[in-house]
């Protein structure tokens, strides 16, 4: 965000001069105590070429707040616009105009904007690149092109610059051009004011606020949501490292028992051993090895069994859809067919006769649709046309009224400042005021009371005289010293609050409000011989050269405050031009000069012009009350004669705006209108164009050959379902014989076990071949899809 408003004020205490400061001792009440730093984003200076209405114009602004003053149409927001395009704005966003080109001087080629940023401090935008400013140029053609150039105090050399890296900058420097925030137009802060209310933006920043916090609620909630799930996995977590506990220690138990059996086992062994019946032991472990054999081939059959079982499941389901998919789709037949017939029996329609009756339809729809757009684009550009008319009326009717009210205004002060000076006849001091009487008083009591050190002289004006024979420039010497006539001097600045509440006390128009000057009280005139204009010899009139003043003090506030000997007097404007314009002839000494046709011209090499407001004569310098009562009475008559005349213009504008409101609110109607009906043929269009003739007999065509299909599917399913039958068979017949040879292994191990139990007499054997038994009880008769139920259920599939 930029962090200044540029200001060409040169002098602190200055009039609307625009003259430069001159180092001389003199201060303000209002004078700032202190120096602000800069830092990155701050404007140094602005020196614009051939832009809009200035030719050449270089400013060179100081650290504080700057502002810039000046008449109306003297190029006060050109400056403004020359920073937003020079930083990277579009012509359309100044509100100046609707391309760069249009913001070029007239008779020029090109125009040039240069730009010099601040970029020191703690948050400076890549110092190591740039160092401590950067200085942007852009160039504008008047084909509508433009370029950008920088240089930094890095790099002094100018370079071509992409615009890319200039946003980079500018965001970088928190510059935003187009935010109104950071640059507020004149056009942009019209239309807020104009189309936004307290109310509104208080109801609009509510519902805001109420957004951000159902915002935080959800963001809370959501932690919240995240929290409880990290909660829930560690939880199933800590209940799963449980159960892993449990398994552990039924691990660890049984490793203990299949340690404490082999144990058993060994000492079992040994003690056979001792017994003389070594050799049962082997005949054990071969039916433990046979045994093992019987049970893989049996899982190996179960498993073939299982799938023959499932695929003969799914034959059956394949061949009882196909089944019920034939019998559903020659129902559907027969019912068309019946329709079909029912159909024929009660009408024949013409179906291509209908066809070509619809897209005789279609084709009148979309020449009335191509009418009807016609007739939108046309009436969508008149509407466009009264839209503006009535904006422009609109804007010119507010316009006036303001005036009137400005008027009305003006009158009003015009009649006071009558009856005030009609009521200070007596006071030829009055011309300055109806206050100054009641001024002079307070400021009597203060120095009676010793609460001013000096007392105060004032105003200017009541010791300023124009010498006889150049009565002819005292309405320039007024516009000289401008609001300075009016000012009262003090000797110290101690003295600036109390006489600057004096004066506010007895002014209440701000704007007319005299000011208080701090300006030392010395005895003798400051020496100017070797400084101002030359006026000697006759050839040049200054300012100071046309007036006599008799008070030194305020000889020298009108030469610190206005610079009058460096002002120089001029009657037309080609004098001013001839001298102005060219070094060579500008008198030395002189600052400025000042046309009677009301211009400010400043010398070669900053030459440039500006209006300026000169009075048709006289209001202060030697003026008597009654020639101000006179001149306040005139400009009362020309005042009610202009608002009379506005007034007058008022009504038929109102009327017309009037006419031209309901103008834009008949072709909207008309417009919407021919929207509609486009609305309803594009409808109408799609209608017949999506239409489809029935074909009944296909439709039959289609359901007969799905019948066939199906019918075609039932004997390959019947065929493959009889193989899977053989193999389920085949299967069974081989896992009996499995069941039967475990069964005899089993019937061996016991044999074996009856023998051991004789001749050992050990309860151990027994508990052995007991586990045995155990370890082969799945080989019981299964009944894997082999039961009556299924065989009956095959039955009825065959």
């Amino acid at each position: 965000m930029p962090k200044v408003v540029p200001k060409v004020v040169r002098r602190s205490t200055s009039s609307d001069s625009g003259a430069p400061a001159r180092k001389r001792s003199r201060s303000s009440y209002d004078e700032p105590k202190e120096t602000l730093p800069q830092g990155p984003g701050f404007l140094r200076s602005i020196t614009l070429k051939n832009f809009m209405c200035h030719e050449h114009l270089n400013l060179k602004l100081n650290e504080r707040i700057n502002f810039i003053k000046g008449q109306n149409g003297s190029g006060k927001s050109a400056v403004l616009t020359a920073v937003m395009v020079g930083l990277g704005a579009r012509a359309a966003t100044t509100d100046r105009g609707s391309n760069i080109k249009g913001l070029i001087r007239t008779g020029q080629k090109s125009a040039v904007i240069s730009l010099t940023l601040d970029n020191s401090g703690y948050d400076a935008f890549s110092p190591e690149k740039y160092g401590g400013h950067i200085t942007i140029e852009r160039s504008l053609k008047d084909s509508g092109g433009s370029t950008y150039r920088i240089s930094s105090e890095k790099e002094s050399r100018l370079r071509p610059m992409q615009k890319g890296e200039l946003a980079t900058i500018t965001d970088g420097l928190g510059v935003q051009v187009d935010n109104p925030l950071v640059i507020l137009t004149q056009e942009t802060s019209k239309n807020f004011l104009r189309g936004e209310s307290l109310v509104a933006l208080k109801e609009e920043v509510k519902k805001w606020e109420r957004e951000a916090n159902l915002h935080k609620n959800r963001a809370d909630m959501k932690r919240k949501i995240e929290t409880l799930k990290a909660n829930l996995l560690w939880a199933k977590v800590i209940e799963e490292e449980k159960k892993l506990d449990l398994v552990n220690q039924e691990k660890e138990k049984k490793k203990n028992e299949v340690v404490r059996f082999r144990t058993e086992k060994e000492r079992l062994t040994r003690k056979v051993e001792e017994k003389g019946f070594v050799v049962e032991l082997p005949d054990l472990d071969q039916l433990d090895r046979e045994r093992a054999e019987q049970t893989a081939r049996a899982d190996q059959l179960t498993g073939q069994l299982r799938e023959l079982a499932a695929q003969k499941r799914d034959t059956g389901l394949q061949i009882r859809r196909a089944e019920d998919m034939a019998r559903v789709n020659a129902e559907e037949r027969d019912t068309l067919r019946a329709e079909i017939e029912r159909q024929r029996r009660e009408t024949q329609p013409d179906y291509e006769a209908e066809a070509v009756q619809r897209r005789r339809e279609r084709d009148e729809l979309a020449d009335q649709l191509k009418e009807l757009q016609a007739t939108e684009k046309t009436r969508a550009a008149h509407l466009q046309q009264v839209t503006g008319s009535v904006r422009q009326q609109r804007e010119e009717l507010r316009q006036s009224e303001a005036e009137l009210e400005e008027m009305e205004r003006k009158r009003r002060e015009l009649e006071l400042q009558q009856r005030q000076y009609r009521s200070s006849q007596a006071d030829p001091r009055a011309v300055f005021g109806s206050w100054v009487a009641a001024v002079e008083r307070d400021i009597e009591a203060a120095v009676q009371q010793r609460r001013l050190r000096k007392k105060p002289i004032g105003p200017v004006g009541a010791f300023v005289r124009v010498k006889a024979g150049y009565e002819e420039w005292k309405p320039l010497v007024e516009t000289c010293l401008a609001g300075l006539l009016r000012a009262y001097l003090v000797d110290d600045k101690g003295d600036l609050p109390l006489v600057a509440a004096i004066l506010k006390k007895h002014t209440q128009n701000e704007r007319d409000r005299p000011r208080a000057i701090a300006s030392k009280f010395l005895a003798e005139v400051h020496d100017i011989s070797t400084k101002g204009i030359n006026t000697s010899s006759g050839q040049h009139v200054s300012v100071w050269s046309v007036l006599e003043i008799d008070n030194p003090v305020v000889a020298n506030a009108v030469i610190d405050q206005a610079r009058a000997e460096s002002v120089l007097l001029l009657r037309t404007e080609a004098e001013a031009r001839a001298q102005m314009a060219d070094r060579q002839r500008v008198p030395r000494g002189c600052a400025q000069a000042l046309t009677q046709a009301g211009f400010r011209y400043f010398p070669d090499p900053n030459y440039r012009t500006y209006p300026v407001n000169v009075p048709r004569q006289a209001r202060y310098l030697q003026v008597s009350m009654e020639e101000v009562i006179s001149d306040l009475a005139l400009q009362l008559q020309e005042l009610r004669h202009k608002a009379q005349t506005t007034t007058n213009h008022l009504e038929p504008a109102q009327a017309a705006l009037r006419e031209s409101q309901r103008l834009e609110s008949e072709s909207k109607r008309l417009l919407d209108d021919a929207r509609r009906r486009q609305g309803e043929l594009r409808r109408k269009i799609r209608e017949l164009e999506s239409h489809e003739d029935p074909e009944p007999e296909e439709e039959v065509n289609v359901l007969d050959r799905q019948i066939e299909e199906h019918k075609a599917e039932v004997p390959a399913l019947m065929e493959k379902r009889s193989n899977i039958m053989e193999k389920i068979n085949d299967c069974q017949k081989t896992l009996d014989e499995a069941r039967a040879a475990v069964q005899a292994k089993l019937d061996e191990v016991g044999e074996l076990r009856d023998d051991a139990n004789r001749r050992l007499g050990h309860d151990m054997l027994v508990t052995n071949a007991l586990a045995l038994k155990s370890q082969f009880a799945f080989f019981t008769p299964l009944s894997i899809m082999g039961s009556h139920e299924d065989d009956d259920r095959i039955s009825l599939m065959q």
